[in-house]
C-alpha cells in the first residue's frame, strides 16, 4: 500500500518538467518577434523623415561641425590649465636627508675612532600628458619615484698600549764574621803569675765558677795539653759548672773553643746555650787527658747571651795525682752582635 503514492508523485513531477520546457520555448519566440517589430518601426520613421524634410541633411552636418569645434576649443583650454598647474609643482618637496656622526673615545690604554655616515636622497618626477581627438579628451599622469641610498662604511681603529713593570729584587747575603772577640786569658787585669779568679767584665763578659792558671806552674796534668796562647788557660775549679754571660744582655754568636781534660779520660763535656733564658743549643763531647779538642759552630750558634760548660764521668788517668772532673779551655771565640 505504501508504494502507490511514491509512483504517482514521480509521474506528476515529470509532467510538470515537460510543460515548463514548452513555456520557455514560447517566451523565446515572442521576444524575437518583438525585436523585429521595433526594427521595422525605426526604419519606417527614418524613411518618412527623409521624405518629409529633404533639406535636413545640411542642417545636421552644420550642427555636428559646431559641436566638434567647441570640443576642440574646450580641450585646448583644459590642456593649458593642466599644464600651468603642473608647471608650478614644488620641487622643494623632494627630501634629502644626510646624517653624519663622529665619536672618538680614548683611554690611557686604548683609543677607538668610529665614523658613521649615511645619506638618503628621494626625488619625485611628475609628468602630465594631454591628448585630444575629435570627440574625446583624456589626461594621463605618471609619477616616478627614485630612491638613492648611500652608505659609508664604519672604520674602527683600536690601539692598545701595554706597560710592563719589571721588579728587581736584590738580596744581599752578609757572611757572619768569625771570632771578632778572641778570649786568651793572658791579659786579665791584675793577673798574678800563677792563678786567680777571672773577674766579671773581662772581655765584656761575666764569669761564674771560672779561674785562670799559668800552665808552667803545673806538672803531671792535662793543663799543658789545652793551652793555645801561652801561658794561661781557664778552668773550672773543683769540677764546677762554668757560666759565661754577656754584659748587659748583649747578644753574640759562639764560634769555637779549645778544651781538654785535666785528670780523667773519656770525660763527658757538655755545652748549653741560651737566649733570653730560652734553651737553644745542647751538645756533648768526650775529652781525653793527652789531647786537646776544638769545638766549633758555624752559622747556627747566633743571637745568644749565655754559655754553660759542664763535665761529668770519665776515668782517672793513670799516674796523675788528682782525679777530679776539671777541664781546661783556651782561645774562646765569640762575635758580638751576631
Amino acid at each position: 500500500m505504501s508504494e502507490l503514492p511514491i509512483k504517482y508523485n514521480e509521474w506528476d513531477t515529470e509532467s510538470a518538467r515537460v510543460n515548463g520546457s514548452n513555456y520557455k520555448t514560447n517566451e523565446k519566440d515572442n521576444e524575437d518577434e518583438r525585436r523585429q517589430n521595433r526594427s521595422r518601426r525605426l526604419r519606417t520613421a527614418f524613411t518618412n523623415l527623409n521624405c518629409c524634410c529633404p533639406c535636413s541633411a545640411p542642417l545636421l552636418l552644420g550642427l555636428l561641425a559646431g559641436a566638434l569645434t567647441m570640443g576642440v576649443v574646450f580641450a585646448t583650454i583644459l590642456s593649458l590649465y593642466v599644464s600651468d598647474s603642473d608647471g608650478t609643482t614644488d620641487l622643494s618637496a623632494n627630501a634629502v636627508t644626510q646624517t653624519t656622526g663622529t665619536s672618538t673615545t680614548s683611554t690611557s690604554a686604548s683609543s677607538t675612532t668610529s665614523t658613521s655616515s649615511s645619506s638618503t636622497t628621494t626625488s619625485t618626477t611628475k609628468s602630465t600628458s594631454t591628448s585630444s581627438t575629435s570627440s574625446t579628451s583624456s589626461t594621463s599622469s605618471t609619477t616616478s619615484v627614485t630612491t638613492v641610498t648611500a652608505t659609508t662604511a664604519t672604520t674602527t681603529t683600536a690601539t692598545t698600549t701595554t706597560s710592563k713593570t719589571t721588579t728587581t729584587t736584590t738580596t744581599t747575603t752578609t757572611t757572619k764574621p768569625y771570632c771578632t772577640t778572641r778570649v786568651t786569658f793572658d791579659d786579665i787585669p791584675g793577673q798574678t803569675s800563677t792563678s786567680g779568679v777571672i773577674p766579671n767584665g773581662y772581655d765584656n763578659l761575666n764569669w761564674t765558677s771560672t779561674s785562670y792558671i799559668n800552665v808552667s806552674t803545673t806538672s803531671n796534668s792535662g793543663y799543658q795539653n789545652a793551652v793555645i796562647s801561652q801561658p794561661y788557660v781557664a778552668y773550672n775549679p773543683g769540677g764546677a759548672q762554668v757560666i759565661i754571660a754577656a754584659v748587659n744582655g748583649t747578644h753574640f754568636s759562639f764560634d769555637s773553643v779549645v778544651v781538654g781534660s785535666v785528670w780523667r779520660d773519656n770525660l763527658q763535656w757538655t755545652i748549653d746555650a741560651y737566649r733570653s733564658g730560652v734553651y737553644e743549643i745542647h751538645a756533648t763531647f768526650l775529652l781525653q787527658v793527652g789531647n786537646q779538642t776544638t769545638i766549633s759552630c758555624y752559622g747556627g750558634c747566633t743571637n745568644l747571651d749565655t754559655l754553660i760548660f759542664s763535665t761529668t764521668g770519665g776515668t782517672p788517668h793513670s799516674g796523675y795525682a788528682q782525679t777530679g772532673t776539671e777541664f781546661a779551655f783556651d782561645d774562646l771565640c765569640i762575635s758580638f752582635l751576631y
